[in-house]
């Protein structure tokens, strides 16, 4: 367990920190995450022995009461704020509050203005289902050369900005394996098979 300052300065521990899950990229081990809609369903995760936590676009105080110490993403939905300036405030007022990195699908700009104020950024590769319209619907991705390197070259973009993390949602089980050898961030995989450096996975599937 590690002593630290949450990012209101509050002493706090943590069963990870930023630090340790960059670590995992030299590491063959594997941690877990999920996302307990409520306080029971964390409840539950925490006696599972799930790692790490991602609370989607919900109040922290409950959650951080049965789990005090696991590690916390929170986020924003894609609609839910229409400038700039409101996802860095909802991303102050979650770390604030007690979130550990903060989730957005927004544009590189937002990300590079979030990471410029220190939020550990995380944001998403491969099938984006609130983008599903432009791809002809839920599905798999990387399974031609030309969506492999599109994967590619997007997480080197994210690379390049600073972000810290990125939930990989169904990509093809080798080509993430192939990306993660070449990417220091750190991967969630969401039903792209082991080679991520987190395993996610819904609570409700």
């Amino acid at each position: 367990m590690k002593r630290i300052y949450d990012f209101s300065r509050k002493p706090a521990h943590r069963n990870y920190t930023i630090y340790d899950l960059k670590a995992l990229k030299k590491s063959p081990k594997k941690l877990t995450m999920t996302n307990p809609a409520n306080v029971e369903e964390a409840k539950a995760c925490v006696e599972a022995g799930i790692d790490l936590f991602v609370l989607g676009n919900k109040e922290i105080e409950p959650f951080r009461e049965v789990a005090p110490t696991h590690f916390m993403g929170a986020a924003s939905i894609f609609a839910q704020f229409g400038s700039k300036s409101e996802i860095i405030d909802d991303a102050f007022d979650k770390m604030r509050r007690g979130a550990d990195m903060y989730y957005t699908l927004r544009s590189y700009d937002v990300m590079e203005s979030l990471i410029n104020e220190n939020i550990p950024v995380q944001s998403h590769i491969g099938l984006i289902p609130t983008f599903s319209h432009y791809c002809g619907g839920l599905r798999g991705w990387g399974r031609t050369s030309e969506e492999a390197m599109k994967i590619f070259e997007t997480i080197k973009r994210m690379e390049d900005i600073g972000v810290f993390a990125v939930e990989a949602e169904c990509i093809a089980e080798e080509v993430l394996e192939a990306i993660n050898l070449q990417t220091s961030i750190v991967t969630f995989s969401l039903g792209s098979g082991s080679s991520g450096d987190v395993i996610m996975s819904f609570v409700a599937d």
